[in-house]
């Protein structure tokens, strides 16, 4: 075995003791021939986000012929066959090394390895990659401010942008089989999906959030004023305009809608939709029938 096909086989990160025995080394050549390993022994935490540190521990043996010297710390991205040097690790007299933190830059698959640059006998050979899943850093959840409209039930009652992000969720999703229905249709849509809500919820106005979809959506609290202001939220996810009609107050509490001279009641605790003449006024002792979609004055 030649020098020029040893070297060849440092470079490729193979051992020489992996061929003794299956090729015809001679003696003297084998006498000659010193056998040094390079490992990563540890990767702590291989579960990381962009921006963590990866923690590395490793050695290089035999420690007699490799310690204090150094080695280089190599990565390279699983899309990429290029290595780079990202940190240059000074051995211990036992030629180990640990706690060695890098900076994980970018989302994906990388891999790391070790390589020699000191030690006599180690130039070019790198010991076997290790693999390290980056993942995409958490995005953080953006913060506003809660739509007033939405709001009710007093101080100790407002939703955070959390809840009333939570509220939104819920609301797209009732929603979603209304979308390209006719008007009335959405209309008397959305009133039974309130008012199916509320036939299962608690009603009174000691519970949380009692007044504002969160309650309703999330918690399972409400009262009317709470079914006006999902219905309105729901509303608002299908770019139907409307109006709270007597909000704050302690009396009946629905939503108006306006649209193409035609006004409708939707009422979210009665789970319906009527079509009237005026919205502010609700049609009490007056009966109703079924009008198409929707509901209005026999």
């Amino acid at each position: 075995m030649n020098k020029r096909f040893i070297g060849a086989l440092l470079v490729a990160g193979l051992t020489i003791s992996s061929f003794v025995g299956s090729a015809a080394l001679a003696p003297s050549a084998e006498a000659a021939t010193k056998t040094f390993t390079l490992s990563i022994t540890k990767i702590a935490n291989t579960n990381l986000k962009v921006g963590n540190n990866a923690v590395f521990s490793g050695k290089v043996t035999p420690a007699s012929k490799a310690k204090n010297s150094k080695v280089t710390l190599q990565v390279r991205k699983s899309t990429s066959s290029s290595w780079k040097t990202v940190k240059t690790i000074k051995l211990n007299g036992s030629a180990k090394f640990s706690n060695q933190a890098v900076k994980v830059s970018g989302a994906g698959t990388w891999y790391y390895r070790i390589c020699n640059t000191s030690a006599k006998g180690l130039k070019g050979a790198c010991s076997p990659a290790k693999k390290v899943t980056v993942k995409a850093a958490a995005v953080k959840a953006s913060s506003g401010t809660v739509p007033a409209k939405y709001q009710g039930g007093g101080a100790k009652n407002k939703m955070s942008w959390s809840q009333y992000q939570k509220a939104v969720t819920v609301a797209k999703q009732l929603v979603a089989p209304l979308r390209g229905l006719s008007l009335e249709a959405q209309l008397e849509g959305v009133a039974e999906a309130v008012g199916n809500i509320a036939a299962g919820a608690k009603y009174g106005q000691n519970l949380s959030h009692y007044a504002d979809p969160y309650g309703l959506l999330v918690l399972g609290h409400y009262t009317c004023s709470g079914t006006a202001r999902t219905v309105g939220l729901l509303l608002d996810q299908l770019g139907i305009k409307w109006t709270h009609i007597n909000p704050n107050s302690q009396t009946h509490q629905w939503v108006a809608v306006t649209y193409n001279g035609q006004s409708y009641i939707v009422d979210g605790m009665a789970g319906i939709a009527i079509r009237v003449s005026n919205p502010k006024v609700y049609p009490n002792g007056v009966r109703i029938c079924k009008a198409g979609a929707v509901y209005q004055a026999c």
